[in-house]
């Protein structure tokens, strides 16, 4: 199984959503940078970019299409069921002459034209059908269906028409052939519309070390608003064993606004011989916990672009490692492709500036959170676990950067909190790519009162059973709705009943 096919669609607010109400005014293709949107494709290793329906009659299409092909990637028209109807001659035409692939998507499959779809070529032709009640995929040709892939919209109020995870469940258990999801950027009406989702923002400061040798780990560490703990893990990593010119530390500034920036800009100036690199990922809109601004995986993928290692390590901000945490990390890539370190929380009586040097005190005054869940994992590893894909967290974990890159990176529709990386790890573990649960302990250091994203069980449910659903939409894998049906029960909020009470996308400020 590969995941390296990611298609960039360039006209996502309007892609396969017919039921959002975004305004008309929003995109024009008229001063629409294409150049810009190709930039922003490449930089993420995608293969294709799609093109929406409103490219169809711009008189710039052409060009476009020849500069995507001479750059080596895949371009693709993305059109509607009705637009397919209205121009289904010349559509037909496109697809037995243009060297592209044509991809059509009908959103109302009850109303999907069977033998018009017949009439098309069986090879350079692809097709994207939305799932919702009235689904008559049973009746596709098979040629069809191996040329198909299925998306699975939100289902966010009671009238639209698409599926809960429980009924898409029950589809997927019926299906004989099985069906492949879309595997390219798709649009969650989830997303606010201020995201960057593929960002290709410059380093603010670096100081690099010339040394001629080979950069070994990139260490990448987002962070929003957590300037102490973020300093104080920076410190650490400041002192490891490890020839200096052989790592480099990539801090991802979130658009903080506590002084984070200001504090690594010091931070750089009082440590010439840290190689590192500060990027500043600015914000339209200044995040709330538990909002939909959440861009933890966002901001690592735009590390790992600037990122010269050969080995990902990704950090929290708020991670201290020890002093051989890279030695020992080097030997353990030796064995495994993915590597994950155990994690343990610090009491707030400990002093972290003695961490490394009194045992007894760190014994006492350390913790295994959620113990049932990752205490009983640590003693089995991932050998002993079912499934492993559910345990990988990104609170400190590391791979080649060329496997990060080819397996698909972290998934751009993952806007709230939680499942970005078990989402990772579920696309490794399928590639067959080896998981070790490292021997390296690392410490979580006491959170402020105001820094957790889930104050409450409740909240902390809450935000995952959002994010599990996008999780599961995104491979359509049954094994995930099995794993986690506890949260797959469909939310019942009022906005549920009533769709006037629904909180727009984007503030009218922003319009």
């Amino acid at each position: 199984m590969t995941f390296s096919k990611q298609l960039y669609f360039l006209d996502s607010v309007t892609y396969l959503t017919p039921f959002i109400n975004s305004p008309s005014s929003f995109y024009n293709t008229s001063r629409f940078d294409f150049h810009r949107s190709l930039k922003k494709c490449r930089s993420g290793h995608f293969t294709g970019i799609v093109f929406s329906e409103r490219f169809l009659d711009h008189k710039e299409l052409p060009d476009y299409i020849k500069i995507t092909i001479a750059a080596d990637l895949t371009p693709v028209l993305h059109i509607s069921s009705s637009l397919f109807l209205k121009k289904q001659s010349f559509l037909l035409k496109l697809s037995q002459t243009s060297p592209f692939g044509l991809n059509i998507s009908f959103t109302h499959s009850d109303d999907l034209p069977l033998h018009q779809i017949q009439s098309f070529p069986k090879s350079g032709c692809f097709f994207t059908f939305v799932l919702t009640r009235q689904s008559v995929l049973n009746q596709l040709p098979r040629w069809v269906l191996k040329n198909t892939e299925l998306y699975c919209p939100y289902k966010r109020f009671r009238r639209d028409p698409f599926l809960t995870p429980r009924q898409v469940y029950q589809f997927l258990k019926n299906q004989s052939v099985p069906l492949k999801p879309f595997q390219g950027n798709i649009y969650d009406d989830q997303i606010n519309l201020d995201m960057d989702l593929e960002p290709v923002t410059q380093p603010f400061i670096r100081n690099s070390l010339t040394s001629g040798k080979t950069i070994r780990f990139s260490i990448i560490i987002p962070s929003y608003n957590n300037k102490i703990q973020l300093l104080n893990t920076l410190k650490n990593l400041a002192h490891q064993n490890y020839p200096k010119d052989e790592y480099e530390i990539i801090s991802i500034d979130d658009g903080s606004m506590d002084g984070t920036l200001k504090a690594l800009s010091d931070f750089i100036n009082e440590n010439k011989q840290v190689n590192m690199s500060v990027i500043h990922f600015p914000r339209v809109i200044p995040r709330q916990s538990g909002d939909y601004r959440f861009r933890a995986g966002i901001a690592r993928n735009l590390g790992a672009k600037r990122a010269q290692g050969l080995y990902l390590a990704f950090l929290d901000a708020d991670i201290l490692t020890p002093p051989h945490y890279l030695n020992q990390l080097e030997k353990e890539h030796l064995k495994a492709d993915v590597v994950q370190l155990k994690r343990y929380h610090l009491k707030k009586s400990m002093d972290i500036n003695k961490l490394f040097s009194d045992p007894e005190g760190l014994k006492k005054n350390c913790y295994i959170e959620e113990n049932d869940y990752w205490g009983a994992f640590y003693k089995k590893g991932f050998e002993g676990s079912h499934p492993p894909w559910k345990y990988v967290c990104t609170y400190g974990l590391s791979l080649s950067k060329r496997d990060f890159m080819d397996y698909g990176r972290f998934n751009t529709n993952f806007t709230g909190y939680g499942f970005e990386d078990t989402d990772l790890g579920y696309r490794l573990h399928k590639a067959k790519k080896k998981l070790f649960l490292s021997d390296i302990h690392c410490y979580h250091q006491p959170p402020e009162k105001n820094r957790r994203e889930h104050k409450s069980f409740l909240k902390r449910h809450s935000q995952l059973s959002k994010t599990a659903k996008v999780f599961f939409y995104n491979h359509l894998d049954p094994e995930i709705y099995e794993q986690l049906t506890v949260y797959m029960k469909q939310e019942r909020g009022l906005s549920y009943f009533f769709p006037g009470l629904r909180k727009p996308v984007f503030p009218k400020h922003f319009l």
